[in-house]
């Protein structure tokens, strides 16, 4: 199942606390682990992939791995050879030390002091599971339409550490039922909010609903979701006064940061060297729209991005405010409900132009302000990985479906809508060590 063999890892133990844990401290000291759950913890084939930035033939050229090159230009075999894949392997890391923390519950004796800390233990492992499973299936499984109930192969199911389970693909539609069904029952166990934005709380876990619900394309639950999220806390950050590095917004947590993760480090779409803005994306940017120089910059004759969230480097993909404020706005479009969508898309904006220069959206028309809508979140939300589910649920939509198109070495290659390349295939020592099916590329 996962990271390198199934058996070789489970038999490392990669934390002492994971041989013999015997109290919530130990339990606690796993969940503490911010290098395996927040930093460089998400899959990143997906942000390769999209179109939100553009490689020259010479820099795809001198790209590290054949992977980052293969996956650029959505090749059939993207491994070439490579047995492992840091993508699947750290997230069902992250799945199995959910599975070891809640095997080990029920054994843990506590005071009745401790029953807070207890269901903080609990939640948060049903949080991490749910939210790598989530990440692995916009990866490595093709999208689920719960409408037309067309249910692929989607990931295997791990529900307990034990390293005897056999490792057997489920169905997208199982996957996105054990996501949901994991992430629901972290709601009343978390604390409201975190006491750093590094682990979960009700918050985050409200937003991550949110945005599984837009994945699968139940606007309902989606508008359900990020309106219970937005009322509990909404924040936002005046972009106004931010002061950039060269990679990241901030040497701080932002307000607005929900639930604080950053993507793989591969070298793109993260290097500012090799990767440059879509020049069409950047065009869409309005003269008093201050992301052009917050979160972008001209660099070497190209548009690059250096709006992260992330404190240190590597590129944000965790939970937002910015995000979840569009979830409810594009969700709010697509039931009928403008005035909220206006607000909501108005009240993000505001922070993101030049002090007194923003001019509200008033469109009346449900079309225009879906596709306005949409066209925000491209901008707002570029480079966290989330473009890639973005196409993926699109595609599915007549009006948005979408040819990705790159030319290397006078080659062009091309992604269709719904194409079979939309799931990255499995690690082939996966393929190996458990015989389950290969995706179809």
């Amino acid at each position: 199942m996962a990271c390198k063999k199934q058996d070789e890892f489970l038999a490392e133990k990669p934390n002492d606390a994971l041989s013999t844990p015997q109290t919530l401290s130990d339990l606690q000291l796993l969940l503490n682990n911010e290098e395996l759950f927040n930093m460089n913890s998400d899959p990143a084939l997906g942000a390769i992939a999209s179109e939100e930035y553009n490689v020259s033939t010479p820099q795809w050229k001198t790209l590290s791995t054949a992977v980052q090159r293969n996956s650029y230009i959505w090749a059939k075999d993207i491994y070439q050879g490579e047995p492992y894949s840091n993508d699947w392997d750290q997230s069902y890391e992250q799945i199995y030390y959910a599975n070891t923390i809640l095997d080990y519950l029920p054994k843990i004796k506590y005071s009745y002091q401790e029953q807070k800390i207890y269901d903080n233990i609990k939640g948060s492992a049903f949080f991490l599971r749910g939210y790598a499973s989530y990440s692995l299936v916009q990866t490595f499984a093709m999208p689920y339409d719960p409408k037309t109930h067309i249910s692929s192969l989607g990931i295997p199911i791990r529900l307990s550490s034990d390293p005897n389970m056999k490792s057997v693909r489920a169905s997208i539609k199982e996957n996105y039922e054990q996501i949901l069904s994991d992430v629901n029952a972290s709601v009343d166990l978390l604390p409201d909010f975190p006491d750093k934005p590094t682990r979960p709380s009700k918050w985050a876990a409200y937003a991550l609903l949110a945005r599984i619900s837009l994945a699968i394309r139940d606007y309902d639950k989606a508008y359900e979701y990020a309106d219970k999220c937005l009322k509990m806390k909404t924040a936002l950050t005046d972009y106004n006064t931010l002061s950039p590095g060269t990679y990241t917004l901030s040497t701080d947590f932002l307000n607005e940061d929900i639930y604080h993760r950053t993507l793989t480090a591969h070298t793109i779409p993260r290097s500012r060297v090799s990767c440059v803005i879509d020049s069409e994306l950047y065009a869409e940017y309005e003269p008093n729209d201050i992301r052009r120089e917050k979160i972008l910059y001209t660099y070497q004759n190209g548009i690059r991005f250096r709006g992260s969230y992330a404190v240190k480097t590597g590129l944000y993909s965790g939970l937002a405010v910015d995000e979840i404020l569009l979830i409810r706005a594009e969700t709010a479009t697509r039931i009928g409900n403008l005035t909220q969508a206006l607000k909501d898309v108005n009240e993000l904006l505001k922070y993101r132009f030049k002090t007194g220069t923003f001019l509200p959206i008033d469109l009346k028309d449900q079309s225009q302000l879906l596709i306005r809508i949409l066209l925000e979140r491209r901008k707002e939300l570029i480079n966290r990985g989330l473009r890639w589910t973005d196409l993926r649920r699109l595609n599915l939509e007549e009006p948005f479906k979408q040819t990705l198109s790159r030319e290397i070495d006078n080659v062009t290659y091309k992604l269709l809508p719904n194409d079979k390349k939309y799931a990255f295939p499995i690690p082939y020592r996966e393929i190996e060590l458990t015989g389950m099916q290969q995706n179809e590329r």
